[in-house]
């Protein structure tokens, strides 16, 4: 179902032509507290009118020993002045470590993140990002974890 989930974000960020190509790279936290190394890539959708200007969000964040999230969900941009943005998103999806420190508790998986943009030029911009993982207690064993990315945004 995660995937059917994953699937379909992905399909709806292709059908409503990506806006932009995400590329990070950070830390996630294990459960012993120290962190990891996490690599991030993601499409972007622009805008949906009917979707009251969210946009759809696909992709992938790696981890060490196996760890994947692949994930679709919305995500909003609200402009500062200047250069400068802020928004959220909320996405659902499949989630699969063979790293015990990273064992999440369940195969589906939910994230909120909050992020600051920085615009460098009108096709360029960075991004810092905090986030959460977490399975919603859809599993006796819910521990979740935090991550925080550096993101290079790609206008398309």
């Amino acid at each position: 179902m995660a995937l059917g989930l994953v699937l379909t974000g992905l399909l709806l960020v292709g059908t409503a032509q990506a806006r932009s190509l995400e590329l990070g790279i950070g830390a996630i936290g294990e459960r012993d507290s120290d962190t990891t190394t996490l690599l991030q890539a993601a499409l972007v959708s622009d805008p949906v009118p009917y979707l009251v200007g969210m946009q759809i969000q696909g992709g992938l964040l790696l981890a060490q020993d196996d760890t994947v999230y692949l994930h679709g969900g919305l995500t909003k941009v609200w402009e500062l002045p200047g250069r400068w943005s802020w928004g959220g998103s909320l996405s659902a999806g499949f989630y699969h470590t063979n790293e015990p420190q990273l064992e999440l508790g369940h195969d589906i998986e939910f994230m909120t993140r909050l992020h600051l943009d920085y615009e460098l030029s009108i096709d360029q911009s960075l991004r810092l990002e905090v986030g959460h993982l977490s399975n919603a207690d859809l599993d006796d064993e819910n521990p979740g974890t935090e991550f925080i990315l550096l993101n290079w945004l790609i206008r398309l």
